[in-house]
């Protein structure tokens, strides 16, 4: 049962790696966020991230944050997120 609520947060995430090789996992809102923490998700997309990209991550190769704090008007802003999608 806890693998199936780790997953339901997981699959609304949107991940990719940074300049410095972190894995940073993106949720929309913060109530995603402490769901998927409170799970420990962050083992299990751990573990799933190693397999994908073939090499073993820890906690400290990944970096999770809430789009919505993010969120401003500014140009910069609009640019770096089309450029995400």
């Amino acid at each position: 049962a806890a693998s199936a609520m780790q997953a339901s947060f997981l699959k609304r995430a949107k991940w990719y790696t940074d300049e410095s090789g972190k894995i940073v996992l993106k949720f929309e809102n913060q109530f995603d966020l402490n769901n998927m923490t409170f799970f420990d998700g962050e083992a299990l997309f751990i573990r799933i991230a190693s397999s994908v990209l073939g090499r073993a991550l820890t906690k400290a190769d990944l970096s999770c944050e809430c789009e919505a704090e993010k969120k401003t008007d500014s140009v910069i802003d609009k640019i770096l997120e089309a450029a995400e999608e």
